[in-house]
């Protein structure tokens, strides 16, 4: 038979659904009983026809894109911010009131709070939380990354794993300051020379799956629906969307998403 995703099970592999589906998929779809239920799997880019396999890639590419592009997003964030605390660092009067100026604007944006007072000691202090939560997102979208990694040759996944483990040791250098005074010369140096990694790491990631998108790549995970039609039964493309196909019988989800024959 062919297997097919529910509408309420998982669309990607990537990222979880997110309010709105949960709401649509109904209070049901949150229960433990319902997520035993959901047979997640995943499946390999080989196993698909040619149109599927190009969809599949297509989709697959586009998610690790937005994993990518949050995590550029984040890195560059924090690449000024380390600059500016350097800047502050070694410059005179002037200049550590410039930067710190800028560095209490970035945190009105970053934390969405209207103008609040600039006082030396809070500035730093937000500024260190500033950091300290723009890792933490840099981290998930490397988890993210990483979860897209699976099937990609051993080189790529510990490319990506480097990436992680540096922003790792990045947190654990920043966990105990309280202060810019806290932050020595050479754990600033060191946190924008593992930006700066990251950053390439993360480039050439995107450019070598774009390049050779390798057919062992694994997609998914896929929930089964509970709809089955015989194998004689014409089927359109589209409802083939998101399928496996398994025996002689065919599941049709609704609505389709990708699929895969094997």
């Amino acid at each position: 038979m062919v297997r097919c995703p529910a509408r309420d099970g998982p669309a990607t592999r990537f990222s979880p659904p997110g309010p709105a589906a949960a709401t649509a998929a109904g209070a049901e779809a949150a229960t433990p009983e319902r997520q035993r239920r959901w047979q997640s799997y995943f499946v390999r880019v080989g196993s698909l026809s040619a149109k599927l396999r190009h969809r599949a890639l297509r989709r697959s590419l586009g998610e690790l894109q937005r994993a990518r592009h949050s995590a550029q997003q984040v890195l560059a964030q924090l690449h000024h911010i380390i600059e500016l605390i350097e800047h502050g660092r070694q410059g005179m009067d002037g200049s550590l009131y410039g930067a710190r100026q800028h560095l209490h604007r970035m945190w009105l944006e970053w934390s969405h709070q209207d103008a609040v007072p600039t006082e030396e000691s809070e500035v730093e202090a937000r500024t260190l939380t500033m950091l300290r939560g723009l890792l933490r997102q840099l981290h998930a979208a490397c988890t993210r990354l990483a979860a897209g990694a699976w099937g990609l040759p051993s080189s790529v996944q510990e490319t990506v794993g480097h990436v992680r483990h540096g922003v790792e040791g990045v947190q654990a250098s920043l966990s105990h300051a309280h202060s810019f005074h806290d932050l020595s010369g050479l754990v600033l140096a060191q946190s924008r020379e593992t930006v700066m990694r990251a950053q390439l790491s993360i480039d050439e990631l995107l450019e070598y799956v774009g390049q050779h998108a390798p057919l062992p790549w694994l997609v998914g995970p896929f929930a089964p629906a509970l709809v089955e039609y015989p194998e004689d039964v014409p089927i359109e493309m589209a409802k083939w969307e998101g399928c496996i196909t398994v025996g002689d019988t065919h599941q049709v989800p609704a609505p389709p998403r990708l699929c895969s024959q094997r």
